[in-house]
């Protein structure tokens, strides 16, 4: 019998782009997003902030939700599974990327509020029409994500 191994990571970071929402053929929501990861180091006696970019995907009604009320800022708890992904690039050299397919997505900043203390209302977003990816599908998270 195989030997499994743990795939799970958990991180909290800020889009640093508005999500994409689209749908696979069968209608599914897809949403893709990028979040920054900042550590702090010193160096030469002061702190700096150095980000980590990592590339988030969500499915179903947590991409629907991420879509809808999160953007660009937006500070997110995200629990989820990496996977790796292998492309070709224009010129036909090998590439690698990574994505955390995403079981859970917290949101972290609360409701934002005007200059009033009045809550804000998510902007509607113009809703994506649902087509079909030609080279991938999200139906099968056992099958790779590739972006």
């Amino acid at each position: 019998m195989p030997i499994s191994n743990i795939n799970s990571m958990t991180c909290i970071g800020r889009l640093v782009r508005e999500s994409e929402l689209r749908y696979t053929k069968n209608g599914k929501s897809v949403c893709k997003f990028s979040i920054a990861i900042n550590r702090s180091e010193k160096r030469d006696g002061e702190y700096s902030n150095f980000p980590t970019y990592l590339n988030i995907v969500t499915l179903g009604a947590m991409a629907e939700n991420v879509s809808k009320y999160l953007g660009k800022g937006s500070l997110v708890g995200i629990t989820g599974e990496l996977r790796g992904r292998k492309y070709e690039d224009k010129e036909g050299n090998k590439r690698y990327n990574y994505d955390l397919i995403a079981n859970n997505v917290q949101f972290l900043d609360g409701a934002k509020k005007d200059n009033y203390g009045e809550e804000v209302k998510p902007k509607p977003k113009k809703k994506a029409e649902p087509k079909p990816e030609p080279e991938e599908s999200y139906d099968n998270q056992e099958e790779e994500i590739p972006f």
